[in-house]
């Protein structure tokens, strides 16, 4: 009985042990993730963003992306983001990330957004029935 106890605990402890890895591997890939830099930043075209102006949130899409001039690994292109009110700006990976996490917190005020899934087209039975 002692035996299996001990069976029991090496068992207990193992399963624990690879809990608390698999917990720290997952954090460690998120960081990663947010600090890395996008492996194809054309992707992002037509994504929606938000970032703050005067203490206002403002909503934006970006609209292209710029390479960066040189080789340098540390020398980033730019993406453009035109604003919904017709501004426009560009953004490092930093001012882009930042714009996603803000965009995620707000996207519920993204009127644009709302728009956008209202007016989008529907394959109701119905329509497909022309009725």
């Amino acid at each position: 009985e002692a035996a299996k106890k001990a069976k029991a605990e090496a068992a207990k402890k193992a399963k624990s042990e690879a809990n608390a890895k698999r917990k720290r591997d997952i954090e460690e890939a998120a960081k990663a993730k947010a600090t890395k830099r996008p492996k194809t930043p054309k992707t992002y075209k037509d994504r929606r963003i938000a970032k703050y102006f005067d203490d206002v949130v403002f909503f934006g899409t970006i609209v292209g992306y710029t390479e960066a001039e040189s080789d340098d690994e540390e020398d980033e292109g730019l993406w453009k983001i035109a604003y919904d009110d017709g501004d426009t700006e560009e953004f490092d990976v930093t001012d882009l990330n930042k714009a996603f996490k803000l965009y995620t917190e707000n996207k519920m005020d993204d009127h644009m957004a709302i728009t956008k899934s209202i007016t989008k087209p529907t394959n109701s039975s119905s329509e497909k029935d022309g009725k």
